[in-house]
């Protein structure tokens, strides 16, 4: 195999779940998606998106007004550990 394939994972963790879980499988060549000409480009299916560190925190509070956060993307303690301490400051 000579390009990276994109696969749906099976669905046997909540994570996965609600990740809506995908995983990329890579053969012996392992340059990043987007240097592929054949996946990549005007008629390509992968495109970097660089979003600036500045806009982290602005991008944080847009997802969580529109319902998404920790405990949405990681539906178990961790999630609801880490959407206690973003939200309360701990």
């Amino acid at each position: 195999m000579k390009l990276p394939l994109a696969i749906f994972g099976v669905h046997n963790s909540p994570r996965i779940v609600a990740q809506r879980g995908a995983f990329v499988l890579f053969g012996k060549e392992t340059e990043a998606l987007d240097k592929h000409p054949e996946l990549s480009g005007d008629q390509g299916v992968v495109a970097r998106i660089v979003i600036p560190a500045a806009s982290k925190r602005r991008m944080f509070l847009n997802l969580y007004d529109i319902g998404i956060s920790d405990v949405v993307v990681y539906p178990d303690l961790d999630g609801l550990g880490r959407e206690i301490k973003n939200r309360k400051g701990f």
